[in-house]
């Protein structure tokens, strides 16, 4: 894990600048996007692609400021699910600058290749959906944050994706890899903190809060299908046939596996 110190060195918002347009490339990775890549989609790729990449740029605002950044605050200022060491309060400081530099950089984007979505990101509804606690919110940043980079390498490491989305993420990647580190040992320092019911609790809301993060956002994509010309039957068609249960199920399975990890290791440690 990095140390407080080495934020002065590393943080993106300290060495890091704002990616330019220039360039050629789809705006998001294909392989990201299984719809476009059916019969009925394809000839609208680039449009669709556009589309995927302000949903995603809009949803990093989200997720940074109104998501993860009130917990890294709670956290910074010892008022989180847990009471944090010294140390953990420092990181988690650095780390609110470093999500709302973040969300500066995907506006900033955003805003040059369009008008952001109007639909709210879906885990921001699935989240809203369940009861709020200070627990529940800490966990699902947890996963957030340890499930979140395998979109932004496949991002930054693409060439067929535009040089200012490529950049845009790999810049992302350098922080979340040690955000990931960070958060994993946040929940490591809550675990032992938490009484036997509520770390039972805990178990048993997690795959709840992978599922409400990863799972993807259907009517969004539904729109952006109505958005090209498709009708509503040849909409639900396509996403019918490029998303099926069992391949959703098993990519929800592959990105949430350093979560599911990490609690593995917090909670063989017990108490």
């Amino acid at each position: 894990m990095s140390t407080a110190r080495d934020w002065h060195r590393v943080a993106r918002v300290r060495v890091g600048s704002a990616p330019a347009l220039e360039g050629q490339g789809d705006w998001f990775e294909r392989a990201l996007v299984p719809a476009v890549e059916h019969p009925l989609a394809r000839p609208h790729a680039a449009q669709l692609l556009r589309h995927a990449a302000l949903r995603a740029l809009h949803s990093t605002v989200v997720l940074e400021v109104e998501i993860v950044n009130p917990v890294a605050l709670a956290i910074a200022q010892g008022r989180s699910a847990f009471l944090p060491s010294v140390a953990s309060r420092r990181t988690a400081m650095q780390l609110y600058c470093d999500e709302a530099y973040h969300a500066v950089l995907a506006q900033e984007l955003c805003l040059r290749l369009g008008d952001a979505p109007r639909r709210p990101p879906a885990f921001q509804t699935r989240l809203e959906a369940m009861e709020q606690t200070r627990l529940l919110r800490f966990l699902f940043t947890v996963v957030t944050e340890t499930c979140l980079t395998d979109t932004l390498k496949a991002l930054s490491r693409s060439t067929s994706v535009h040089p200012a989305m490529r950049e845009f993420a790999a810049d992302h990647f350098k922080d979340e890899a040690r955000h990931c580190a960070l958060f994993s040992g946040y929940l490591a320092e809550c675990w032992p903190q938490l009484t036997s019911s509520e770390r039972a609790w805990a178990r048993g809301l997690l795959p709840s809060l992978i599922d409400a993060f990863l799972r993807p956002d259907v009517d969004a994509l539904r729109d952006d299908l109505r958005s090209v010309g498709l009708s509503e039957g040849e909409a639900s068609t396509v996403l019918a046939e490029s998303y099926p249960s069992s391949v959703v199920t098993a990519a929800i399975t592959r990105a949430s596996r350093s979560t599911l990890s990490c609690l593995q290791r917090v909670d063989s440690k017990g108490t």
